[in-house]
């Protein structure tokens, strides 16, 4: 017979399963797409939905992968995912 942690374990499962696989998902693409490459002129003023911050501590501090970004003080996960899209529309 589960115990009520199991069974707890198993209702989780059920209920989030889908956006816990969502999740686990794009953290794996964020941690693949460490090592894209960025180009060294690009200005983040043009990337659609990157947030004034973002923008301004990118054009400073001009990375030079995705990995580099994310480390990027004032730079947020939503301000990378923003970026990944940006990259696979050029």
């Amino acid at each position: 017979m589960p115990t009520g942690a199991t069974l707890e374990r198993v209702q989780v499962a059920i209920r989030y399963g889908a956006f816990i696989e969502k999740e686990e998902r794009e953290a794996e693409r964020h941690r693949r797409a460490g090592e894209d490459r960025l180009d060294p002129e690009m200005d983040y003023t043009t990337v659609r939905g990157l947030r004034i911050e973002a923008q301004q501590q990118l054009n400073a501090q001009k990375p030079l992968t995705i990995g580099q970004a994310q480390k990027t003080p004032g730079v947020t996960p939503g301000d990378i995912s923003v970026l990944l899209v940006h990259m696979s529309r050029i």
